[in-house]
């Protein structure tokens, strides 16, 4: 687990590489000691997915996350949304935003969700999906949708962070949608 924290640090402080070699030895250290299925297998190679997008090693890590959905696939993993989710998020990098799109929507916490619902909730985990959804509608040419979710994204940021750097994330997504819309004075 320490070696596996060491590179999620690693992938935080923008160093992959490193990241990579600590999520290899973690997933063979844990390859040893636990069964295949065993959700931190999983995780490791969720992270080790992440690692190589950010390498951008995007059919690698494609190949990685399919290892890791099945793995929680096969034993009902409650932690299936955030591979979902990360898939999506590497699909989009790869230029399929519709193929991303089919895959967010695969997340169970995602079903049957609709904006309202969504700033109700207190968990930050949906606005990620949503800034996702909404960076997804962006690449489909969808940009008064794409505007709505990364402004309900923000709001629910800004209530629920106040001033961090996700809410930044989030500002910085909203005014480049203004920008794209022509609207110069308010996205600055």
């Amino acid at each position: 687990s320490a070696i596996d924290l060491s590179g999620l640090i690693d992938l935080d402080m923008n160093n992959p590489d490193a990241a990579l070699v600590s999520f290899n030895k973690a997933l063979e250290i844990r390859g040893r000691l636990l069964g295949p299925d065993d959700p931190l297998i999983a995780s490791c190679f969720n992270n080790i997915a992440l690692s190589y997008t950010e390498m951008g090693e995007l059919e690698e890590a494609y190949h990685t996350h399919e290892k890791a959905i099945s793995i929680r696939l096969r034993t009902n993993s409650d932690r299936i949304g955030n591979s979902y989710s990360n898939m999506s998020s590497l699909l989009l990098r790869m230029g399929k935003p519709d193929e991303a799109e089919r895959m967010l929507k695969k997340c169970p916490s995602l079903k049957d969700f609709t904006d309202e619902t969504f700033l109700k909730t207190g968990n930050p985990r949906f606005s990620g999906d949503m800034v996702l959804l909404s960076r997804i509608r962006l690449a489909q040419g969808s940009l008064d949708d794409a505007m709505r979710l990364a402004s309900k994204a923000l709001t629910f940021r800004q209530r629920l962070l106040g001033n961090r750097l996700k809410t930044c994330d989030s500002l910085y997504d909203v005014s480049n949608l203004l920008h794209k819309q022509g609207q110069v004075s308010s996205a600055m």
